[in-house]
């Protein structure tokens, strides 16, 4: 804490960059008042641009405070500033993580009626948090929006390794349901559903997934017991060492 308030005076040009550092490490060490302090400043010597409203918006979501994070978010609005789903996808993540799908689909619905699109993000937080409510048509509905948003090519690597972990924190049966779901509404091939299927049952430590919406094929990459390297396998079961870094939604 006293190594941070240093800091705070050895910050001689108070730039955007500075504020947003203290209010990251403010937020880290769980000091809610310096963070909204720090804020203060930040909006009193420099222009607050959407960084730094994500920048705050993050913080305070992570002391749960989602009354004062949705006035920054407004804040946000009024200010008009450059918009697009970053600043809201914020506040859909977190209300999906607390199981609050209907606030974040009111949320959504109401910033498409001014003209701010959803994004794939947008859906896939959707899908998780129906997900874990049991909703499984509303969380196939909405991991469609999202595998069809992300554009042609590889899909998700983040998106279907999370959605791997949550196949199996549901169980069996439910995972059965969804990617049955996925099968019937010709999201995936029936392959990619039985490998998948296999995964969620094995437990395989999984990485790093990619399917391809061009060919309906399948990369799943898995850490395995015997090897410190990943091990890559494709829908066939052959290695493959193809190079998937930076691809996602």
């Amino acid at each position: 804490m006293q190594l941070i308030k240093k800091s705070e005076k050895l910050i001689y040009k108070r730039t955007s960059t500075a504020y947003e550092f203290l209010i990251n490490e403010y937020a880290a060490m769980g000091k809610k008042d310096e963070v909204l302090r720090i804020w203060e400043l930040y909006k009193k010597n420099d222009i607050a641009y959407k960084s730094g409203y994500s920048n705050i918006i993050s913080a305070l979501l992570k002391f749960d405070d989602f009354e004062s994070a949705e006035k920054m978010a407004d804040e946000w609005e009024f200010q008009r500033l450059k918009r697009d789903m970053r600043i809201p996808n914020l506040l859909v993540n977190a209300y999906c993580q607390k199981g609050l799908v209907e606030k974040a689909e009111a949320l959504i619905n109401r910033v498409a009626s001014k003209g701010i699109e959803p994004n794939a993000w947008t859906w896939r937080f959707l899908a998780r948090g129906y997900y874990q409510k049991d909703q499984i048509p509303d969380a196939v509905e909405n991991m469609k929006r999202a595998m069809l948003g992300s554009g042609p090519g590889w899909k998700s690597n983040s998106f279907l390794a999370n959605s791997l972990l949550y196949l199996r924190e549901g169980g069996l049966e439910k995972a059965e349901e969804f990617l049955k779901l996925l099968r019937d509404n010709d999201l995936i091939s029936l392959d990619v559903q039985r490998q998948l299927l296999d995964h969620v049952k094995d437990g395989t430590p999984i990485s790093d997934v990619r399917m391809s919406l061009d060919d309906n094929s399948l990369v799943i990459k898995c850490n395995t017991p015997t090897s410190s390297r990943p091990e890559e396998l494709s829908i066939d079961g052959k290695s493959s060492r193809e190079n998937l870094s930076g691809i996602g939604i």
